[in-house]
């Protein structure tokens, strides 16, 4: 997780201006409430996977049958990461600028 929430983070403020935070907003929110359904409800009441509690930090949402925080976390960072990366592929892509000052700006 870390390593793809650090790129992404660093090159927030390149991309930030060309993201369509609505269709974000949609996509998240929907990737979230389909992992917590599928997950939560389902997967794991129904018995299809588990978790093993040692390997987890220890942070559940007790009304969804003991789902680890991670398993909402991970779809969070899914949709971010996805997003972030085409960002900065299709600036860098499509840019006309040389690639450092596309990606981080001028150096002045």
């Amino acid at each position: 997780v870390v390593i793809g929430l650090v790129p992404t983070t660093v090159l927030f403020k390149t991309a930030k201006p060309f993201i369509n935070w609505r269709a974000f907003s949609f996509s998240f929110f929907l990737m979230l409430f389909l992992s917590l359904l599928w997950e939560g409800a389902m997967g794991v009441p129904y018995g299809w996977w588990g978790y093993r509690p040692e390997q987890m930090i220890g942070l559940v949402i007790e009304p969804l049958a003991n789902l680890p925080l991670e398993a909402a976390v991970l779809w969070f960072l899914a949709t971010w990461e996805n997003i972030m990366l085409y960002e900065v592929v299709k600036i860098c892509v499509h840019g006309k600028r040389p690639l450092w000052e596309a990606l981080f700006g001028s150096r002045r």
